[in-house]
């Protein structure tokens, strides 16, 4: 069995001060801990376009990216579910809330907005006026994700993963150029 708890771990120097109190607060979970083998792996999520929880979950069931590609290209297929079955590469697209504030803009991904399917389909049917000459198509994979169907694929931007946008600025990861505004736009 494993047991996988994103985020649950301090900084280094704060787990050594903690480390000492836990015994005492939590014996059953310093207890699982004592009887588990830690692996430390390294996670930049600024070169992988996704969290380390994302991270290992696609190291977990084997994906590697092809040369150029970064590991964030197989959250698609990843969460595509079904969908990844068909011929062909898969892009998603996540529902997500835009915050605009004076720092810039912040995202909250789809699972942080519990989007009711009736949102999902109104929502799917507004964007269809965008979307004649943008480049692309949309099809709805399930409540949280459009499947992205590109006239060409070369054209899409380069995307981290809604999860780590969403703990960072938006600003670091959305390109500003004239072949990305269709996707600021919808």
């Amino acid at each position: 069995m494993q047991i996988v708890l994103p985020g649950a771990l301090p900084d280094p120097g704060e787990a050594r001060e903690l480390a000492a109190h836990l015994p005492k607060a939590a014996p059953t979970f310093a207890h699982w801990l004592a009887l588990g083998h830690a692996h430390v792996v390294s996670a930049d999520p600024a070169q992988a376009g996704c969290t380390p929880y994302e991270q290992w979950q696609l190291h977990t069931r084997g994906f590697v990216p092809r040369d150029g590609q970064p590991l964030s290209s197989g959250l698609g297929p990843m969460l595509a579910g079904a969908v990844a079955s068909e011929e062909g590469a898969i892009w998603l697209a996540e529902l997500v809330h835009m915050a605009p504030s004076r720092d810039g803009a912040a995202l909250l991904p789809a699972r942080d907005l519990a989007i009711e399917p009736e949102q999902s389909v109104a929502l799917f049917e507004a964007a269809q006026t965008l979307l004649p000459g943008s480049g692309f198509a949309m099809r709805q994979a399930d409540t949280n994700h459009w499947r992205v169907l590109p006239d060409d694929p070369a054209t899409l931007p380069t995307s981290a993963s809604p999860a780590l946008v969403g703990v960072t600025s938006v600003n670091d990861w959305w390109p500003q150029d004239i072949e990305t505004r269709p996707w600021r736009r919808l």
